[in-house]
C-alpha cells in the first residue's frame, strides 16, 4: 500500500485514508481461503459503509482499491 500510496502522491492525488479488509481472519474466511474472490463479498458492508464515510469526510473524488 506505501508503494501504490507514494505512486498516486507522485502522479498529483492526495491519499486521505486507508481502509484494509482481510481475508481469513474469521473460522469461516479461513476455510474459504482457498476459493476464488466473489464479486458479492469482496467487500464487506461494512467496508463499503467506512469507505463511503471516508470519501464524504475528506471530499474525495476518487477511490483507489487494491487486491
Amino acid at each position: 500500500m506505501d508503494t501504490a500510496a507514494q505512486e498516486m502522491t507522485t502522479r498529483g492525488a492526495r491519499v486521505v485514508g486507508r481502509i484494509v479488509q482481510r481475508r481469513g481472519i474469521s473460522d469461516g474466511g479461513v476455510k474459504k481461503m482457498a476459493l476464488p474472490y466473489s464479486s458479492r463479498t469482496l467487500l464487506s458492508y461494512g467496508k463499503v459503509r467506512e469507505a463511503a464515510a471516508l470519501c464524504e469526510q475528506t471530499n474525495a473524488d476518487a477511490v483507489v482499491f487494491l487486491p
